[in-house]
């Protein structure tokens, strides 16, 4: 698609025109709101899931790889987003083992948290 790449909004656009679809079927089809699926054909939100980008694959018979190549350049959202998590999970668990450090008995009581997280 070198010279002729979409933003993936357009790309979602076209290929839900090409069935001929209003916004609010495919947002149906993909449990998402008419406006979401608006937003993001005009590149106004990302698509920050994998799964959702399946899912619109899914309905659209438009390849997944369609998809991500029509995404723009650079870290994709989904996995800015992984990061994200990552990085919380790992303060989530400095902050355990400092709690657990603190506590009496060598701190057995930040272990627990780490468990039930």
């Amino acid at each position: 698609m070198a010279g002729s790449e979409l933003a993936l909004g357009k790309t979602i656009a076209k290929a839900r025109r090409r069935k001929g679809w209003p916004q609010r079927d495919l947002a149906a089809l993909i449990d998402r709101s008419e406006s979401w699926v608006s937003q993001v054909e005009r590149d106004v939100i990302p698509v920050n899931s994998l799964d959702v980008l399946r899912q619109i694959s899914d309905a659209l018979d438009i390849s997944l790889s369609d998809l991500l190549a029509a995404a723009p350049p650079g870290p994709a959202p989904v996995l800015e987003r992984q990061w994200e998590v990552a990085g919380g999970l790992d303060q989530m668990v400095r902050a355990a083992r400092v709690k657990g450090a603190e506590q009496p008995n060598g701190g057995s009581g930040g272990a627990e948290v780490v468990r039930g997280a």
